[in-house]
């Protein structure tokens, strides 16, 4: 019953979770803490603090952990199924679709991508905010921008990552200290195979590759989801490095598909099944699916009995902050190449993205109403 219950509200969630990662934190506390009462807001803020300190999707990480305390494993499952499935479908059929359709399209597209490229603006400056707080921080978020737009290799985010942690150690230690409210806690043993099988598939997949191509796919989308702290629009520079720069995927289907991908609820990791069915169809949306997300959600319940002693060394603490502004240059990597140069092709599109940054900057316009008034400028409702 308790399952059941779990994933009948994961379900509505996703259905309705509009706005990406931090929007879905908002509605996870409306239901969860408001409406259930399941949990105060200490451990709700407690809880977010666990899934932005790890990689991956960090709202389906907070649903799974939420499932997990409620219900254990099968809660956790049923929460994941209900929050993905709707817009991994939705994603899976628009890939057909641009098989289909993508000619009658142009118009289309290209107002989805303006609203693509403004979202990535605002979640570019609201993290830079957040995460750039010390000028050599900003230093780190152009360097890794920089390295990662002249040398766009799937290894450049993994060096980037282990570089950072390593020179974080030099910076000021931090003080805070949190305290996590747990119920229900796995075993040591299973919590170190859960955090231990992501790394082992990380260097196994690259050479079992080789022997079995037909990993390929999980590979390079495990291996996006693996890695990318903040989740959500930040996967987006991961997952064209994966796809894109080896023609997997071209850059028109891929940017179509992440601005279609803004105007569901649900988490935008769901991109990844759209991507899988681009190329190997409905399996390949499954694959893509289960490997975007397989890592992070491991890493949620596995890091449960560990993180308390972890997150209050001072130098965990200090490697984080030189990675969360690792993370700022990798989303202005993605603006500087490929969503701009798609998204402004002339000055229409000028200034229709200056509207739209107006509007979402200092009116927090959804992303709906961006979209409708995007399609009424480009003629194509109305």
């Amino acid at each position: 019953m308790a399952t059941f219950k779990l994933f009948s509200i994961f379900l509505r969630l996703g259905l309705t979770s509009f706005g990406g990662p931090i929007a879905h934190i908002g509605f996870f506390r409306a239901e969860f803490v408001e409406k259930q009462r399941w949990f105060d807001d200490t451990q709700f803020a407690q809880w977010i603090a666990l899934c932005h300190a790890l990689p991956g999707p960090s709202s389906s990480q907070l649903g799974f952990l939420i499932g997990y305390q409620r219900g254990g494993w099968s809660g956790a499952i049923a929460a994941f199924i209900g929050f993905t499935l709707p817009s991994a479908l939705i994603m899976t059929a628009l890939a057909y679709g641009w098989f289909a359709y993508h000619q009658a399209w142009s118009q289309i597209i290209q107002a989805l991508l303006i609203v693509a490229a403004a979202v990535v603006i605002h979640a570019t400056w609201s993290m830079a905010k957040q995460f750039c707080t010390q000028w050599y921080l900003a230093l780190i978020a152009v360097f890794c921008a920089l390295i990662l737009v002249f040398f766009p290799s799937v290894l450049t985010p993994i060096g980037l990552l282990l570089a950072l942690g390593l020179i974080g150690q030099f910076f000021k230690p931090q003080t805070s200290t949190l305290m996590l409210s747990l119920p229900r806690v796995p075993g040591k043993k299973l919590a170190l195979i859960l955090l231990i099988t992501p790394l082992i598939l990380l260097l196994l997949l690259p050479g079992l590759v080789q022997w079995l191509p037909s990993l390929n796919l999980f590979d390079k989308v495990f291996r996006a989801g693996a890695l990318v702290f903040g989740g959500g629009h930040v996967v987006l520079p991961y997952l064209q490095l994966e796809l894109v720069l080896p023609g997997l995927v071209t850059e028109s289907a891929f940017l179509s598909g992440y601005a279609l991908a803004q105007t569901l609820p649900g988490p935008l990791f769901s991109f990844a099944s759209y991507l899988g069915a681009l190329t190997q169809g409905w399996i390949g949306a499954v694959v893509a699916t289960v490997a975007i997300f397989l890592a992070g959600l491991m890493w949620i319940i596995g890091i449960l009995p560990f993180y308390q002693s972890l997150l209050n060394q001072p130098r965990f603490q200090a490697g984080l902050v030189a990675i969360q502004a690792g993370v700022v240059g990798f989303l202005l990597a993605a603006l500087i190449n490929p969503i701009l140069p798609h998204a402004l092709t002339d000055w229409l599109s000028v200034a229709v993205m200056l509207i739209n940054l107006a509007l979402l900057f200092l009116f927090r316009f959804s992303i709906i109403w961006l979209i409708t008034l995007n399609l009424i400028i480009y003629g194509l409702i109305f």
